[in-house]
């Protein structure tokens, strides 16, 4: 018995009996494989639109991939494109973002996070994205800036968004999360434009038609040269689908109540008309519920917020007291009605993306649990009262006094 384990062994161990190939039966070469970053969906019909997209680093060539396909699902889809796709085995496990198309998240994005939430080749940390009035498939085939693909551009929308004060990137876990508790959740919104035409848009009054993708083919080149992807506020998200957005200066405002303020430049005026550009550096805001004591019903929210900002741009010599003070008012006045737009926003929509109720109950769970109506119901006629305290560095280069 020994003799014929050891032979055994020996056989095990031998060259050329043993290898990858013999224990993983799919094992491929590194060549052989098409690492896919960054993922698409549209609404198409009664199916859906699938676009998956590879890095410039991936190919021999140094050109970006972009393949797309149609199916019932994203996996009908996604196994379309292995099935027809003329390039390398698609390996989906390091798919770094996942952006949505106006009309698919209007009709709802439930599936999607379904989906996200649940594949093992998912990570449901993967950044989430809304493209404004476009199909993802025109902004991902389309991106191309300096040689570089939508892979990279995101790459770096997200690593700036990270330090911003006017945008946040929600993971699919944290919409998912908002939903669940509030029946409102915020994702990153894209705007897809002529890399030196770049323009704000406007808050969420309407939400226009998107364009059509005109794109039929299986497989994209990519194209557009000047094209880019940049932040652009936030798509709201009500019962899991789009009913509006924050423009980024509201997105200011919104990052200031859900605690997450990052550097951001804000412009005002003095009182001689001069412009002066602000740096938020710091700031958050504090939540004290009113509640009406002949009922025990909630009537509003006192908000108390903070910034710290420091002179980027201004007239030259140095600053009073009295200019500093004013200064200062000018920084308070900016943040408070930023952040009285994201909160009317929410009260038009009944749409608490903001957690609101979360800090209501935090405060008073019990008075919070014996509500008449949800708190989406409340919303339109809750009063708001915001105080702003600012505080100002960096001002020795204003003008003399």
């Amino acid at each position: 018995m020994k003799k014929l384990l050891a032979l055994l062994l020996a056989l095990a161990l031998a060259p050329g009996l043993t290898g990858c190939g013999s224990i993983y039966s799919n094992y491929r070469e590194v060549e052989q494989i098409l690492a896919v970053q960054t993922m698409g969906l549209d609404s198409q019909d009664d199916s859906l639109r699938l676009s998956l997209a590879a890095p410039s680093t991936t190919r021999a060539d140094g050109k970006p991939v972009c393949l797309s396909g149609s199916g019932q699902s994203i996996t009908t889809a996604i196994e379309r494109v292995r099935n027809f796709s003329s390039e390398e085995d698609l390996f989906c496990a390091h798919i770094n973002h996942v952006v949505l198309g106006e009309s698919l998240a209007k009709e709802g994005i439930g599936d999607t996070l379904t989906y996200l939430c649940r594949s093992p080749e998912m990570r449901i940390d993967t950044p989430l994205y809304v493209v404004r009035q476009c199909p993802a498939e025109e902004l991902m085939a389309g991106v191309v800036a300096g040689g570089t693909g939508i892979c990279e551009v995101l790459d770096a929308v997200k690593s700036n968004a990270d330090e911003r004060g006017d945008s946040t990137v929600f993971t699919a876990a944290q919409v998912a999360q908002g939903l669940a508790r509030h029946g409102s959740a915020l994702i990153c919104a894209l705007q897809y434009t002529d890399s030196d035409e770049l323009t704000p848009a406007s808050g969420g009054e309407s939400l226009p038609e998107e364009r059509p993708s005109g794109r039929p083919a299986e497989e994209i080149q990519s194209g557009g040269v000047g094209k880019t992807a940049a932040v652009d506020g936030y798509a709201i998200l009500r019962d899991g689908k789009l009913c509006g957005y924050l423009s980024r200066e509201e997105a200011i405002g919104a990052n200031f109540l859900l605690n997450r303020v990052g550097v951001s430049d804000l412009t005002v005026q003095d009182q001689e008309g001069e412009t002066l550009t602000l740096e938020i550096s710091q700031g958050g805001a504090e939540f004290v519920p009113v509640w009406d004591e002949k009922d025990g019903g909630l009537r509003g929210i006192d908000i108390y917020a903070h910034v710290r900002a420091s002179v980027r741009e201004a007239g030259e010599g140095s600053a009073s007291q009295e200019e500093t003070d004013a200064l200062t008012g000018l920084l308070e006045a900016a943040v408070s009605e930023r952040i009285r737009a994201a909160l009317q926003s929410s009260k038009r929509l009944q749409a608490d993306f903001l957690g609101l109720a979360s800090q209501v109950e935090l405060a008073a769970p019990l008075r919070f649990r014996a509500l008449d109506s949800s708190f989406p119901e409340l919303l339109p006629g809750l009063e708001f009262r915001i105080s702003v305290s600012g505080e100002l560095s960096h001002i020795n280069n204003l003008k003399d006094a």
